[in-house]
């Protein structure tokens, strides 16, 4: 039976709505449950036109539609710990609804009751404590120039916990559009609440907020209201004429203050005639507001006058004038970024990349940014890295979670983002398969496109923003990879980073539009001076902010703090004798000064907590508050986080508790430091993580962390083993640089122990290789086997590297390889395996034939001496030596490729199945045989799909395209090409791009569109150059040069055949798509040779064909085109017979391969060579032209035709 809660109505994906508990003309308040965070909050709800009850305010209704979004605005503006926080802002669109739902949410108050009926039985010291909060609360409003026009009993509310919260600004956020000349009772707030000028249309002021808190005073102090309010009438005619009766308050038994009166401040003059209680609260409910108090800080200052035992200014309120100040300066970066914001709402994205030095402001203009996005219906996304950088991809973990609970994701994406997301089966309120295994750079590559799928689905315009991306490192990949989504929807990147930690990021990211903020202005500081201050940011007090801090906000912060401490209160500062030294001394002093108001006891925790790192992680804070005593302060951990959290050392911030800045937490562990207690507490921080983390998984990814908590803590074993998890997490994550510094760092502290050291040299050889770095890769791959124990051998003399000698090696490598096995533990030969593969490949892309038929042998040596794997380490070998001989030995290629067929049988791995289809697919093709390559590739096509493998997808995309050219079926060529380049585009793969190009231009080029296919190929080179892709270049030179051929311009056509000529013909070949540049240099110098009669195009011409011959010698789809330019040469040599075999070969092969074109290509070749009256000479064009036209080939076709059009002519 569906539990209560999982029927409940669910808003925005987020949010299950439990019960109402509260409602009024605004809208409806709910008790509702954030799947998200866990936690119960309040969701403030109205329906924009339609609220729940009809308002008592005359109010037009687009203004109706906007109040919650400006209330919502106006909240989150404010930061005090009486005045309610809120949470979250969003606009519900539910489908068949005629206007959406506008929400926010806010701090839910268990048991929270009205100030009356918290104030009904507790002491008179109590009710006054209520009053002064909330006077404390307007005091903060008031300064900030908002007013609230509601308050009554039911909008101050007590918490359990006993704190005043003021809520409901509804009507603040209606102000501007209440019309002040309606009827008495109808012009803002209830009745029974309202200022006496109010009710005579005149205007809202601080004035009347304070009647309103006297009435309040009077009701909570004597229990009964101060007018007769029997009838509308009364009630009106008391507040208007009659004055209240103040006997009672005269009554009051009062307490004797809680302290002896505070020293006065120099200039400080206090009234002989102390105030009374009676005479304050008589002040709050003058009928003129002239004459009634307008100030609540003074009305505080009354009630400590007047002997009452008020606190003066608790520090979480100081904090809040501090920390939650007006928002000043940043004009134009703010105009900016509110453009883009709307430019964004109208379809046009963009991402900014804003820098700053440390305390500038950055976070708090991204905060005000965030809350006019919600309040603009833009759904907002937050991501932060840290330093160190925590667990891999931090940044995106937070953006992610918040998009799963309004992504329809299918079962595939959710398992792919798994990792990311370790609840996602409670957040989507199902069960999650995993997604098949991939190797690490493939798994990166489906991660990275998963999260632009994610993305990509968004519905709603969507801000991104993420912080403090100087620490993001391998997440800048994922940025990268996203970056070009703002060109194609709504979508707003904004990113932030410190100047002084990372001053070339914005070189990094080139396509983010760079926003430095400087330091404030005088008149910034001026400005953020009084809004903390108020009438006490004397000209004094200012001039020593601009002279000292320089414009650095929190430099501001702070210093003003340090002088409210030494002054006793933020309103004393301006007394005081100036210049303070506290500002002189600099931050650094500053916040060690902050961290004095921290409670003795708290400080030892405090120190751990700087130590493990910016952001708390609560259960290794609660394990270490269990097992260490001697650092457990008074109370529960809840109380020493709001210890500290007073003091402004810690807050809470986007779900989770961290320091206020990283300076303060700087200053923490340099204490640490210079006490000589590093090391131990470090050791606490190591030990903590690892019990709260035994799971390898949980604790791999923390072992960055953990490597670096036991250096600090000298313990060299426990480092090494951590980085030695740390770097294959790194290597699983594709993150290589990472893992290369790890490896870096594990060496020397494993140089004793060979196999740990010999493990370190194969992961740096995998990460070397996967860089790029293909000569390091080889020495930490050879340093690594040899470390396992092989002896290997250097084929350095000619006979070493022929394909008997290799053959003869087997028998003796093998019995060598058993003997070494006895030595070896079966971890050790799975990575020696995985080693020895990597060594084939390496040697392969190297061009190295010899060397990689030898690594492709000794690989299947260690198969046997593994047990659990062994049929899929042997299938992914065997796989690995088919592609790896098949251009140099192709029939041990095909020996191979029977192996690798039987090895597979049985096995599930996903990752093993497409490579051994990919390879086994291209040796198919290598060897003429097009349908079993085409199954094959097709199968892996398929698999890589499914499994979201993009690398091997590209492979298996570049490949059948590959083979579909050759089988002239362009297009199908064109498509899977398109479908290349939208992929390879999409995850910045430029080698995926320029494959694309290469098949897109060659499609052009059959098509006879030669321009176009000039540009596409040399767009395919430009592409290649980038990636120092020397091979694929040479291959768009060669193709350029085709078209000029084409064109009959040889002159054009020279510069580029000659390229290719000094690039290909000496060097060994391991692809099959190298058809064209060999054979453009051959009929280039064959043209010369016809043409010219050139002696120097003859000899040329004889090298390039013989380098054509060679390489079709072993990819069989060159050899009709080898063979019709041979028997061209036979033909211009004069060997008429010769060229005709030559010609009747080529077009045999050509239609036994099943190559349309080659095949009319070839007969035109041997039309040339037969007398224009021989029979075969014009059913040879025929066929060739028919050909030609079934393929659309037009200019081939046209060729033809005018060679069968002169010999008729």
């Amino acid at each position: 039976m569906p539990t209560l809660e999982a029927t409940a109505e669910l808003v925005n994906g987020r949010y299950r709505l439990l019960r109402p508990i509260g409602s009024g003309g605004m809208g409806v308040v709910y008790e509702a449950h954030d799947r998200l965070m866990g936690q119960i909050v309040a969701l403030k709800r109205v329906t924009a036109g339609s609220a729940a009850e009809p308002s008592p305010i005359p109010v037009d209704r687009q203004v109706l539609s906007l109040h919650l979004a400006r209330e919502f605005q106006l909240l989150a503006s404010l930061r005090h710990p009486n005045i309610i926080s809120v949470l979250d802002y969003g606009v519900e669109r539910t489908p068949g609804a005629s206007e959406p739902h506008l929400f926010y949410t806010m701090e839910l108050m268990p048991g929270a009751r009205s100030i009356l009926e918290a104030g009904r039985f507790v002491t008179v010291a109590e009710k006054i404590r209520l009053l002064v909060e909330l006077l404390e609360a307007l005091v903060y409003l008031h300064r900030r120039g908002i007013l609230h026009c509601d308050l009554k009993p039911e909008n101050v509310l007590v918490a359990g916990d006993g704190q005043v919260k003021v809520v409901d600004f509804g009507l603040s956020s209606l102000r501007e559009h209440i019309d002040l000349g309606q009827e008495a009772g109808s012009a803002a707030g209830t009745l029974t609440y309202m200022a006496p000028e109010l009710l005579q249309g005149g205007r809202v002021s601080p004035a009347s907020d304070l009647y309103a808190v006297g009435v309040i005073a009077y009701e909570l102090l004597t229990g009964r209201y101060p007018f007769d309010h029997t009838t509308i009438a009364s009630l009106i005619q008391g507040v208007l004429r009659v004055e209240p009766d103040l006997t009672p308050l005269y009554l009051i038994d009062l307490p004797p203050p809680s302290s002896p009166p505070e020293k006065k401040a120099t200039g400080e003059i206090w009234l002989s005639d102390a105030p009374t209680l009676a005479s304050v609260i008589r002040g709050l409910l003058e009928k003129s507001p002239e004459q009634r108090s307008a100030d609540a800080r003074q009305v505080i200052d009354h009630l400590i006058a007047a002997g009452l035992p008020v606190q003066r200014e608790r520090q979480e309120v100081r904090d809040s004038f501090l920390q939650g100040a007006q928002f000043v300066g940043r004009t134009h970066e703010t105009n900016q970024l509110r453009l883009a914001l709307t430019q964004m709402l109208n379809g046009r994205g963009s991402a900014y990349l804003i820098g700053g030095e440390s305390g500038i402001g950055k976070s708090r203009l991204l905060n005000e940014l965030r809350t006019y996005a919600l309040t603009s219906g833009v759904q907002v996304v937050t991501g932060q890295a840290v330093e160190g950088g925590g667990v891999p991809y931090q940044l995106w973990r937070d953006p992610l979670r918040r998009l799963a609970l309004t992504t329809p994701l299918n079962d595939f994406q959710a398992g792919v983002l798994k990792d990311l997301i370790p609840d996602i089966e409670t957040l989507l309120e199902r069960p999650i398969p995993d997604a098949p295994p991939l190797d690490g750079r493939e798994e990166k590559h489906r991660r990275l496109r998963t999260l632009t799928e994610v993305l990509r689905m968004q519905t709603t315009p969507t801000l991104l923003l993420l912080e403090d991306l100087h620490w993001a490192r391998e997440s800048l990949d994922a940025l990268e990879a996203l970056l070009p989504l703002v060109r194609e929807q709504a979508l707003l990147i904004i990113g932030s980073y410190r100047i002084d930690e990372n001053d070339a990021l914005p070189d990094l990211l080139p396509d983010m539009i760079p926003l430095r903020l400087g330091r404030l202005s005088p008149r910034e500081i001026d400005a953020l001076g009084r809004s903390m201050l108020g009438e006490n940011a004397t000209g004094s007090v200012i001039d020593l902010l601009r002279q000292e801090t320089e414009g650095n906000v929190l430099f501001i912060v702070e210093a003003l703090r340090s002088m409210a401490d030494e002054a006793g209160a933020l309103e004393r500062i301006g007394g005081q004798t100036l210049p303070f030294r506290t500002v002189a001394e600099g931050i650094e002093a500053v916040l060690r000064r902050r961290l004095r108001r921290i409670p003795e006891d708290a400080r030892a925790l405090l120190d751990v907590a700087a130590v493990a790192g910016r952001a708390l992680d609560l259960k290794v804070m609660a394990l270490i508050w269990r097992a260490e005593p001697i650092l457990r302060p008074a109370g529960t951990l809840d109380s020493w986080l709001a210890a500290c959290s007073n003091a402004a050392a810690l807050e809470f911030f986007d779900d989770a508790w961290r320091f206020t800045h990283d300076k303060l937490r700087n200053v923490l562990v340099i204490d640490v430091m210079e006490r000589g207690d590093l090391a131990a507490t470090s050791v606490v921080v190591a030990r903590a993580i690892e019990a709260v983390y035994p799971n390898p998984a949980e604790m791999g990814l923390r072992a960055a962390d953990l490597a670096d908590h036991w250096r600090n803590a000298e313990n060299p074993v426990r480092e090494a083993a951590a980085l030695e998890m740390a770097v294959a997490l790194a290597l699983d994550q594709a993150l290589y640089e990472q893992a290369l510094e790890y490896i870096a760092r594990a060496r020397p502290l494993v140089k004793d122990d060979v196999e740990r050291t010999a493990r370190l040299a194969a992961q740096a050889s995998e990460a070397q290789y996967s860089l790029g770095q293909l000569d390091r890769a080889r020495e930490s791959g050879h340093r690594a086997l040899s470390l396992f124990g092989y002896t290997l051998y250097d084929l350095t003399r000619p006979w070493e590297q022929t394909l008997p000698y290799l053959m003869l090696r087997i028998p003796w490598v093998q019995l060598r390889a058993a003997v070494q096995a006895r030595r070896r533990s079966e971890v050790r030969s799975l990575s020696a395996v995985k080693v020895l593969e990597r060594m084939v490949m390496i040697h392969y892309f190297q061009n190295d034939r010899s060397e990689t038929a030898y690594y492709s042998l000794l690989s299947l040596n260690p198969v046997d001496e593994l047990k659990p794997e062994r049929r899929l380490v042997r299938a992914h070998g065997h796989a690995t030596a088919t592609v790896a001989l098949a251009s140099s030995r192709p029939h041990l290629s095909r020996f191979f490729m029977r192996l690798t067929d039987r090895a597979l049988a049985g096995v599930e791995d996903s990752s093993t199945i497409i490579w051994a289809l990919l390879c086994t697919g291209i040796t198919a093709v290598i060897t003429g045989d097009f349908d079993d390559a085409e199954r094959r590739l097709l199968r892996g096509r398929a698999l890589a799909k499914e499994t979201g493998s993009i690398r091997r997808l590209e492979e298996a995309l570049v490949t059948l395209a590959g083979l579909y050219y050759y089988q002239s079926r362009w297009e199908e060529t064109r498509a899977l090409s398109d479908e290349l380049q939208t992929l390879a585009t999409q995850y910045g793969d430029l080698q995926g791009v320029g494959w694309a190009l290469d098949n897109l231009g060659r499609f052009a080029l059959r098509r006879g569109r030669f321009e176009e296919a000039r540009a596409t190929f040399q767009r395919g080179y430009d592409t290649y150059s980038k990636i120092n892709d020397q091979v694929n270049g040479v291959w768009c030179l060669g193709a350029i040069a085709k078209t000029y051929l084409c064109e009959g311009d040889l002159d054009a056509a020279r510069p580029y055949v000659e390229q290719v000529v000094e690039a290909l013909f000496d060097t060994p070949q391991t692809s099959f798509g190298m058809t064209e540049p060999f054979s453009a240099a051959a009929e280039y110098y064959l043209t010369l040779w016809e043409t010219q009669r050139d002696q120097g195009a003859v000899t040329k011409a004889g090298a390039a064909l013989a380098a054509l011959g060679r390489y079709a010698a072993i990819f069989r789809v060159a050899r009709p085109r080898y063979l019709a330019f041979f028997g061209w040469r036979r033909r211009l040599e004069g060997d008429q017979g010769a060229a005709l075999r030559l010609g009747k070969r080529a077009v045999k092969a050509a239609a036994r391969l099943g190559m349309p074109y080659d095949e009319a290509v070839a007969r035109v070749e041997l039309a040339r060579h037969l007398p224009r009256h021989h029979p075969l000479f014009e059913d040879s064009l025929k066929r060739a032209i028919a050909i030609f036209e079934r393929l659309d080939a037009a200019y081939d076709k046209g060729r033809a035709q005018r060679m069968l059009y002169d010999s008729e002519g």
